[in-house]
């Protein structure tokens, strides 16, 4: 058999050349072959990064999703966790705003015979002024009003509060409403009162006598809060998180002759039940000098930790009155809240004063009698301004009687299904 193997040079130059074309394609195709696996190995592990990126998205999308029927971000959840209070803007619209405060200004009208307009023309101690209208006075006293109901009493609102109450207990998994009064303060040019002073709306040391339980607190503000002379909300940042350790070191107070409580406890009721604790006195000095104002914008919600040490601005340098709606929730799983909601819808029913307010109304009512009696002695005529008159006897102790009255003044078949499932109305 004859060799076809080329003899001659121009034939091995021709076989040489085609022998490293062959052996440079098979070089390359080698490495490929080689690294091809590695390469795709990469692409498939950067798919699995792209997939468990897309998984956490997933998760974080499910989780906001739980609360995307609340007012809560993970932020908002996150803030209150951290610093005891929280700021949620937005959550009344402009037109909203403008709605509830027009409402409110109607019903000071109709219940409280209070003009809006008319005080806001009124100067520093003019004759005209009605110590009732004081941020702390039954002026404030509207519970019911459909206004104010209808801001508390819907879907988002109470997951809101839900979804807070089981941040702080995880047993928690429902809630009840808690009617509260709204804020109106005027102006220091007006009626200069000076603000409420550092304390916590619960008893320290015990909740023995307690009507309920609260873990928060909470309004919507319809007037906007912005630096330390708004008259608004001041508070202790971050004292939740050292609030046993601060009053184990610290003596419950001695009771004076009489058993009656020492002055930093107010003398009432409602306070005996260790629901209220004043810290004026030295000993908290280095807590009022860590007070923070909140600022808020109209149409906010601000909730704070109930053991969060609070107080409002000392000065109200505005040409506007503050107004806000206090509102709250408390946890459904306590039996003491189970009691104190269903009295409430009795009250609610009765178009009464509710269960926390029902005789500390009426012992304001019959301190601003005096009051009032005091100051208008000579029968000043206040007929530039509609506010209510004490002019004798009959009158005053007609004003305590009726002083239950409340302001629901439509039927219960008018608020809606969910309204009346919350108020357990059915």
């Amino acid at each position: 058999m004859k060799s076809t193997f080329p003899k001659t040079k121009k034939a091995k130059k021709k076989s040489l050349f085609y022998f490293f074309r062959f052996f440079r394609f098979f070089r390359f195709s080698f490495v490929s072959y080689i690294f091809f696996p590695i390469q795709k190995s990469q692409k498939e592990t950067n798919k699995e990064k792209g997939k468990a990126k897309g998984k956490s998205k997933k998760k974080g999308k499910k989780k906001k999703k739980r609360m995307s029927s609340s007012f809560l971000t993970e932020k908002h959840l996150q803030d209150f966790k951290d610093d005891g209070y929280v700021v949620i803007e937005n959550v009344l619209s402009l037109d909203e705003i403008q709605n509830c405060r027009t409402a409110l200004h109607e019903y000071l009208q109709k219940y409280k015979k209070v003009n809006h307009e008319d005080l806001l023309s009124l100067s520093n101690n003019d004759t005209r002024l009605q110590l009732d209208v004081r941020k702390k006075g039954l002026t404030t006293n509207l519970f019911y009003s459909k206004f104010k109901m209808d801001v508390q009493l819907n879907e988002k609102m109470y997951e809101t509060f839900k979804e807070i109450c089981h941040s702080l207990d995880s047993t928690c998994t429902d809630v009840f409403p808690y009617i509260y009064r709204v804020a109106y303060r005027l102006p220091d040019h007006i009626l200069p009162e000076g603000g409420l002073s550092l304390h916590i709306d619960r008893n320290p040391w015990t909740m023995e006598k307690a009507k309920k339980i609260r873990p928060v607190q909470a309004f919507v503000t319809l007037t906007d809060h912005f630096g330390s002379n708004c008259g608004g909300l001041r508070v202790v940042p971050k004292f939740h998180t050292r609030f046993d350790a601060y009053f184990s070191a610290t003596k419950v107070p001695a009771k004076k002759k009489g058993g009656k409580p020492e002055s930093i406890f107010e003398n009432s009721e409602n306070n005996e039940a260790g629901e209220f604790y004043r810290m004026h006195g030295k000993e908290h000095t280095s807590l009022q000098q860590q007070l923070v104002t909140v600022q808020a914008p109209a149409g906010s919600l601000v909730i704070w930790n109930t053991n969060l040490p609070h107080a409002t601005c000392e000065k109200l340098e505005s040409f506007d009155t503050r107004e806000v709606i206090y509102l709250s929730y408390i946890p459904a799983h306590y039996k003491i809240n189970r009691d104190y909601f269903e009295k409430q819808t009795e009250c609610f029913l009765q178009n009464i004063a509710p269960p926390a307010y029902l005789k500390q109304t009426t012992c304001c009512q019959q301190r601003d009698v005096k009051k009032l009696s005091k100051t208008f002695k000579s029968k000043v005529s206040l007929s530039n301004v509609s506010l209510s008159n004490v002019r004798n006897e009959e009158e005053e102790k007609e004003q305590i009687e009726n002083i239950s009255v409340t302001d629901r003044d439509y039927d219960v078949h008018t608020l809606s299904e969910f309204q009346r499932q919350l108020l357990n109305l059915h």
